[in-house]
């Protein structure tokens, strides 16, 4: 169950990153214009990622399946 933690940890740590870097691109302004049919659905990937992490960290074990 530590390894699974651990593992929740680090993808949540991930996943947060790439939704924060994202964010950051689309305030400062920068071209996301060729990117912006991936966002969307990666985004929806991510966020799963983030609430599955958040999950595995309090041991359900669905998340374990899902990551």
């Amino acid at each position: 169950m530590k390894t699974q933690r651990t593992f929740g940890i680090i993808w949540l740590a991930l996943f947060i990153l790439i939704i924060s870097l994202w964010l950051w691109k689309l305030i400062r302004g920068d071209d996301v214009s060729g990117d912006l049919a991936f966002h969307p659905l990666a985004g929806l990937v991510y966020v799963f990622g983030v609430i599955a992490s958040a999950c595995i960290i309090q041991g359900a074990r669905w998340a374990r399946i899902a990551i």
